[in-house]
This record gives C-alpha cells, structure tokens and sequence, in this order.
C-alpha cells in the first residue's frame, strides 16, 4: 500500500511545523564578552571550561548585548543548559535562530553544529544527532559582534566591513531561539505567489525529505474553508524538493490599507491516513507596480504617502518590546494619512510585519545596507555578504503582502557598489518575480531603475533624495511645485537631480526636524530606562548641551525654559513640513513621497513625527492635515506683503475623493485675532489637483503676522503671512558710510532715496560693509581703514561676515588670513535637514517691528541664514543651536547626537572703543524683494546711529 504524507503551509517563510513540537529557548542565558578574542583557542565551547570561567554574566535572550555591555564591540559566547523531551528521541530536530548579529558559530555537548554569516534574519541547523533526549544538553553559541567604530579586526572582518542598521550595534542573540522537533519530512520554504488577473495563486512549496529513501506523498492544500485548493501525488527524494501547485480564487478579496484582506491557507500531509505535519500560511491577494509615471495598487493609481520608520526603540534598540507598541504606531500613521512605512535599512522584527498585514500599511523591504562613503566598507567578500543579506531578507518576508517592494541599495557614491547593482536586483529578481526592486534610493549612481514583477529589463524613474531648511524659501517651494524641471533650481536636488525626466518621480526623501520634549524623556528615560544603553546616553547629554549653550546665548530671554525652547523647534518643524509636503501634493508629476521622518532615531533624532517613545510631536496633527484626502492650500503671492504691493490669495486643492461642488468660506485675521475679511464662494473641487479661487489680497490693516483661514467640505486649514504697513518701513534719515566693491548694496539705496557716502577712511559716520572679500589692494586697504575707525570708537557693520570655510573643503578668507578683520571668525553651515537647527531672536532694537522671541518662522523665509559664525563668545543676537553627527562620518551611527554648539546669525562684538556687528543673514541679495530684509536694513541703519 502507497503511503501518503500531508504538507502543512506555514506562517514564517521557513515553515514552523505546528504539528510537531516547539521548546523555546528564550528566557536567560549565560554570556561571556571575549574582550581578548581568546574563547576560541581556549575551547571556551566545552561547558566544562565555559561553566568555569569566573566573568559569566545573565544575559536575557533576546536582547541586544549593549544593554549590558556598554557599546561593546567584539566576540562573546553564550552558553544554555537545555532539557530536551524524552519523546523526540527519533525524531528531526532542528535548532532554530531567527537572528544573531553578526557571525554565528553553535557547539552542542562540545561539538561544533554549524555556523551562520548575517546579522538580521534566520537560520537553522539540523542538530538531533548531536543532542541527547531526556538529559541535559549544553549549547554554546560564540558570536562575533559588528565592528562599527573600532579600529581593530576581529577574525578577518575589519571596520563596519559587515552589513549593519546604523541605530545600535544589535550584538549577539537579538531575536528568538528555539528548538523544533518534526518528521523526517517537513516543509522547509514556502511562497505563495498571488495572481489577481489570474484570480490564482501558485504555491511555491519546498519540502525536505532527511531520510535516506524515495518517499511518495500526497499535498493537499485548502484555502480558507473549503472555498478552493489542490492536491499533488509527488514521489518525494532525499533532499530538497520543490512542489508547485496552483488555487484558483474566484472573486478574490484584495489586499490593501483600506482592506487589509487576508487568506489562509490549510495543508495536510499524511502518510496511511495518518497526519505527520499540519500548518498554515497567511497570504494577502495584491499587486503592485509602476505604470508610466505612477504607481498602482490592484490597478487604481495611488499616491504614495509614505513615512521614514527608524525602527529603534527604548531600552530594548532593535526590536519593539511588545506588539502594542507597533500596534500604535501602525495606527497613528494610518490616522495621519501615511499609507507606506519604510522601515530604515533592516528586516523589520517579525512582529512588525505580521501586524502590517493586519492592520494594513505597506512597507517597503530594505537589507541592512546604506551605502553612502562608509557603510559598508569594502573588502573582497562584500559581494558575498550583501547578496547573503538579500537573498535571507527576501525568502523571510516575500509572503507578506505588506511589503510592496524591494529596495536594495541607498545612497551609492563608490564604484565597488554601484558594479552590484544591476547582479544585486537580478537576484532578487530571481528570489521574487512578484514585487518591484529599486536598485539604489537616491539614484546616486547613474540614477534609480525599477525591475517591474515578472521583468528583467529596469526602468529609469527618479528616486529623489532632498533636505531643505526651514523656513521653506520661495525656491523649495517652487523647486517642489514644479519638478522635474531642469535648470537653477533643480540643481539644488544634488545628486538626486532629474537623471529621467519623462519618468515615474518619487521623492523618497525629504523633510525637516525638530526636538523632541527632551527634559520629559530624559525624565522617563532616568525613571525607566538603562544607561548602558546609547539611546538613553545620547538624550542626556543632548539635552545638557541645549541647556549649556542656551545659557551662553542668553537665550532665557527668548525661552523660559527648555520645554518651551523644544515646542518652539516643534513649531518650526510643522510648518515646514506642511509646506514642503504642500508643494510635492500640488504637484501632478510626483507620484509620492517619504517624509524623513516617522520616528525619531539615533544621530537623526529630532526627524520624527513621533518621538522615540511615539509621542506625537507638534507636526504630527500638520502632517495629519497636509495628508488628508482632500487638502485645500491658501497661498500668498509674495509671502511677505508690504502696504501698496499688489498680492494674490489663491486657494488650491487635492482631492483624493470625486469631484464635487461646495461652499468655500475663507477669512483673514489680523495680528489682533480679530477677523478683518470674511467671504464665501461656491466652488467645483474637481479630481485631482484644481485651482479654486483666485483674488487679489484685500487691504490690512497694521502691520504683524496674519493668518488666512479656509474651510470646505468639512475640511479647514490656514496659513499665515506677514505684513508691513507704510509707516513701518520709513526710510532712515541718519546718514552713513558704505563699503561696497562689488555694488551689491548702493543700487538699493540709491532707488530708496537713503542718505549715505561712499567710505572713504575719513570721517565718523557708522560704516555699513557689503561684502566679506577684497578684490585688490585697494579694497583691502579699506577694509584695513574700517577696522581701525571701529578701533577709534566707530561702528561697523559687516552684512556678510569674513571666516573660514571648512565644509566641503578649507576655503580661506583673505580678510581673516591677514589679520584684517580681527576676529579667526569660522563659517559654519545651518541648513537645517532633519537636524533641528533652529535660528533664535532675541528682542533687539534691529529687530523693531519683526517677530522675536522665539524662532526664525516663514516671516524670515528668506533672510534666515545659511550660514552661522563660531569663533564668537558674544550673546547673538540671532543665533543658531546645532549638534554634530560624531567626530567622523563613519562614527555617525548609533552613538547617536554629540557636541552640541552654537553659532551667530547676528552679533554685536566689541573691538577697541568701537561696535561691530556681523551678519549671516541674506538681507543684501534680499534688499526690494522681501520688506522683511528692507525693514531688518532700515533697523540696522537705525541702530548703528543710535550706537556711533
């Protein structure tokens, strides 16, 4: 008589058997940290030697090792005593890892079981051979750690040589273990590939046969109650096979956010009418793709809104402590309108894609490697462990209709990388043919490919990478509106310039920070959490530094506290991520977005919409607001508007919804509050992307910042602007001096009628400089003439400072070089990215007029500085607060912010008996264009009078 064998389908991409039995090995182990790398010589493997050595420590499985050895990098062995059941002698057992970072090498009973290269995804060994049931067994697990900042070698593997995520070191056993113990015949790999056309699905199933004998069996598969299914006669050999079957699904329930609809898939295996394995496999019916310039989901265009998700949490750093925590975030970013989350740069932990498919969010696949100049660094094996990381990553997650593409590279700038590019996508290729593979993000090296499902020729798209400050220039907000248009401003794109114009555009990066209530976290971090660890470290001592340099700044004048000083850097960050995100809406060519970032993390800890504990920052509810599926856009053309200047008000909208007629109501309140216009409008919100209204801004009233508020379809929004009346932008009478080479400056006071003098070194009039560089000996021997009338007791004032340049490269200022200028000022870059910079005014009478006490907002969009002065010790009166990534770039990982410090925007510094004041701001460039700049000037004017 035939016998028969009945396959079970699982849940994981290597099939648990639930038939059989499961002993988990989580729980406490014993460690050793091999600070020497001597355990191995030593046969610290043996339990008579590892039981014996006197610095065994309790470490608890899973965790990573950091949290009880302070950044430790190098070679540790774990050891277990383990009682293995009496009634699995006979049976298949199986020793399964479902991550150890990064190389491990496993000993049962002092010999050796097998080894495994790869930080973040599973393994498992054949190990009943060596194990004896009903006794105790002793495993030994020696693990060899990711080197990141050492300058050191550890059995051939050099400096961030092996793949990594940059937010911890994650070493050892960071995820679960545990033994399995099945028939000689059991399901090893399952993939089900859906086929919504086809109303099918083809199930890739590969079964292992350990015995040593052909052995024929029947699979039979059944899809949710009875409702389809197969059944294959296969004459299984010993070794690996592969067995392929199709179900049709008539009238298939899709799969997306909105219906996150699930299958599961029953198998049996039998043999004589006995069962000898059972399990199961959840599917979701879902396709995705690229057509033309867009991107479709079961064949309705989508835009993709998508949030940067770090993937680091308190305490435990790797991996979430419990599903509540993923279960919130999940619904926070389905609440604010996200639909993709892109997991940074690692397989996310198996909770966090079994809830995805749940809940439905989709998410995009990354392995652990980022790329850029360092990570990871070259050597004759990176091929090889790349392809190991992909290659593990996709056979773990391809059943997971979450996960809608893969994404491969990031960021290339090294030729050694970009060569595995196209070999790396044609892999995964292989692996799955269903899903997109993006080559590189950012699209660095000669641009992004997509790999459609089913294809093998890639597509040029743009895969654009973009950091803009905040407040969000004119320029930001027009590139956005208008890409891919080629010229000046796409050039501030970079490296993510538009490589292929007419094809599908996704700015997958982009977006601006703040920080987060750092006196509340560090407070539950010191009540909860571990020092050990570096999330913990690196919230103290960035909140020491703000506090240090807000003193030296004298910025309680502006902040009555720390708290307050992180709303204000939260109110920044809201508003200028609204208008970024506004602008790539209103534009039709942008097939979506990824806002950088979701959560806050390591040495990019001030990007998040949530904090690291998933406290919802300011911007979160902006966000939620910017993302809705109707979203109306007031705008202000210009954005700062003077008295007699003719301004358009225009309101635009996105509709994600049909289209409709509804009442338009739109309002203006004034400084006051107190509303000064009121109108409604009926208008059609067509599909899409369509213009509403058009007027020009009606007269105001005193100068300030006024808000213009809209509302439709149950839907309300505002934006603000600010205003100068006439009589706020008086010209000065006071009469000075001006240095002006280059004639950046005096066309402006000529057509505004000021009362100045060109400088000639005599006189006692207060001197305003135009320019930072002489152009001969001429020029320089004038500068030498202000320096010495500011010495006198004369006033100066420098609208662009001299200093040296260090970034990208050391350019050196002459006026510094010589001596000239008095002061070895350095210039600083304070762009911004999703490094909170934030630029602080503090009440002046150069700022009359003008918003202080708080941080530069979209009043000063354009004259905030790029640029900040160090070298200073004097209170600015703007001033700029930064922190640095670590010492180098390839320190820039998970020791996370450090060095806090601050530079000046504008200051008042003492030389001789005389005043100078030195500048960053773009006031000059911005003269007759912005009535901010031209009232900063008239104030600056002012004030050096009042000070010569």
């Amino acid at each position: 008589m035939k016998k028969t064998v009945a396959l079970l389908i699982l849940l994981a991409c290597a099939a648990d058997t639930a038939f059989g039995e499961t002993l988990s090995l989580d729980g406490a182990w014993q460690i050793v940290f091999d600070h020497r790398n001597e355990g191995r010589a030593a046969q610290w493997y043996k339990q008579k030697t590892f039981e014996s050595l006197a610095s065994k420590r309790t470490i608890q499985v899973p965790s990573c090792w950091e949290t009880i050895e302070q950044d430790y990098e190098g070679a540790a062995w774990y050891g277990l005593r383990i009682r293995v059941p009496a009634a699995w002698k006979g049976k298949l057992i199986r020793l399964r890892f479902d991550a150890v970072n990064y190389r491990a090498e496993v000993w049962i009973n002092d010999q050796p079981a097998g080894f495994h290269e790869g930080g973040y995804t599973p393994f498992e060994l054949t190990v009943g051979d060596l194990l004896r049931s009903g006794e105790e067994n002793f495993l030994a697990v020696r693990v060899l750690g990711p080197v990141l900042t050492k300058d050191t070698i550890l059995d051939g593997i050099g400096p961030n040589e092996t793949p990594h995520w940059r937010g911890a070191i994650t070493g050892g056993i960071w995820q679960s273990v545990q033994l399995v113990a099945s028939n000689e015949v059991y399901v090893s790999r399952v993939f089900v590939q859906p086929d919504i056309k086809g109303s099918r699905v083809v199930v890739r199933t590969e079964v292992e046969n350990a015995s040593r004998k052909v052995r024929p069996v029947t699979l039979e598969l059944v899809l949710d109650g009875n409702a389809g299914g197969a059944r294959r006669e296969i004459a299984l050999r010993p070794g690996q096979n592969v067995v392929e079957a199709e179900i049709s699904i008539p009238n298939a329930k899709l799969w997306s956010p909105e219906h996150p609809n699930l299958y599961t898939l029953q198998a049996a295996l039998s043999e004589g009418g006995s069962v000898l394995d059972r399990a199961q496999q959840r599917f979701g019916m879902r396709e995705f793709v690229i057509r033309g310039r867009d991107y479709y989901l079961n064949g309705q265009r989508i835009f993709i809104k998508a949030g940067f998700w770090e993937g680091l949490y308190p305490h435990t750093l790797a991996f979430p402590p419990n599903p509540d925590i993923v279960r919130r975030e999940i619904r926070l970013a389905k609440e604010a309108g996200f639909n993709v989350l892109r997991p940074w740069r690692k397989p996310p932990a198996p909770i966090i894609l079994e809830l995805a498919d749940e809940m439905g969010i989709m998410l995009v696949g990354a392995p652990p490697i980022e790329c850029m100049d360092y990570w990871p660094q070259l050597a004759p094996e990176t091929e090889q462990r790349i392809a190991n990381e992909i290659r593990e990553m996709i056979l773990r997650d391809r059943n997971h209709p979450s996960v809608i593409y893969w994404e491969l590279f990031n960021e290339i700038v090294r030729p050694g990388l970009a060569r595995l590019k196209q070999g790396m996508s044609l892999l995964a290729r292989g692996l799955d043919p269903t899903r997109i593979v993006i080559d590189e993000s950012g699209g660095w090296a000669e641009g992004a490919h997509a790999y459609p499902p089913y294809g093998y020729e890639p597509v040029a798209i743009n895969e654009v990478h973009s950091y803009r400050p905040a407040p969000v220039s004119p320029q930001t907000y027009d590139l956005y509106l208008r890409l891919p248009q080629q010229g000046s401003d796409a050039r501030m794109l970079g490296r993510s310039a538009m490589k292929a114009p007419d094809g599908l555009i996704f700015v997958s990066e982009v977006g601006y920070g703040a920080f987060p209530d750092l006196p509340a976290n560090v407070e539950r971090y010191k009540r909860e959490g571990n020092p050990l660890t570096p999330d913990y470290r690196y919230h103290v001592l960035l909140l020491e530094g703000i506090e240090k340099a807000a003193r030296q700044m004298k910025w309680d004048e502006i902040f009555p506290d720390t708290a307050a000083l992180c709303r204000a850097s939260q109110r920044v960050q809201a508003e200028g991520n609204r208008i970024q995100l506004e602008a790539l809406r209103l534009n039709p060519r942008i097939a979506g977005y990824c806002l950088h970032a979701y959560t806050d993390g390591d040495w990019v800890i001030g990007a998040g919409v949530l904090d690291l504990f998933r406290n919802p920052k300011l911007v979160y509810e902006t966000v939620k607001r910017v993302q809705a599926p109707l979203y109306i856009a007031a705008k202000v053309d210009p954005p700062n508007v003077s008295e007699g200047q003719t301004a358009q008000l225009r309101f635009l909208a996105v509709n994600e919804q049909g289209a409709r007629t509804e009442e338009l109501t739109w309002e203006i309140a004034g400084p006051d509050g107190n509303v000064r216009h009121r109108r409604s409008n009926k208008v059609s919100i067509a599909a899409g992307i369509s213009t509403l209204l058009e007027t020009e801004l009606p007269p105001l009233g005193p100068s300030g910042t006024y808000k213009v508020r809209v509302r439709a379809a149950g839907y309300a929004n505002e934006h603000e602007f600010f205003y100068l009346a006439k009589k706020d932008l008086q010209v000065p009478a006071a009469e000075f001096a001006v240095l002006d080479p280059k004639g950046e400056l005096t066309p402006f006071l000529k057509t505004h009628g000021l009362h100045f003098r060109e400088f000639s070194g005599a006189g006692n009039l207060p001197v305003i400089v135009a320019t930072d560089t002489s152009r001969n000996a001429e020029t320089l021997q004038q500068f030498t003439q202000v320096i010495a009338h500011v010495k006198r007791g004369g006033v100066a004032v420098f609208l662009k400072t001299p200093g040296i340049r260090t970034v990208p490269k050391r350019v050196e200022n002459e006026l510094v070089r010589t001596g000239v200028f008095p002061f070895k000022t350095r210039l600083r870059a304070a762009r911004g990215n999703w490094d909170p910079v934030n630029h602080g005014v503090r009440p002046h009478p150069i700022f009359e007029g003008l918003p202080v006490k708080d941080f530069m907002g979209q009043a000063y969009l354009n004259v905030c500085a790029n640029e900040t002065i160090e070298g200073i010790q004097e209170p600015p009166i703007v001033g700029s607060l930064s922190y640095e990534w670590g010492t180098t770039r390839p320190d820039a990982n998970y020791h996370g912010p450090r060095n806090v410090w601050w530079g000046s925007d504008l200051v008042e510094v003492p030389y001789g008996s005389g005043r100078l004041l030195l500048s960053t701001l773009r006031i000059t460039e911005n003269l007759g264009q912005d009535p901010v700049a031209d009232k900063l000037f008239y104030n600056i004017v002012r004030w050096a009078a009042s000070r010569h």
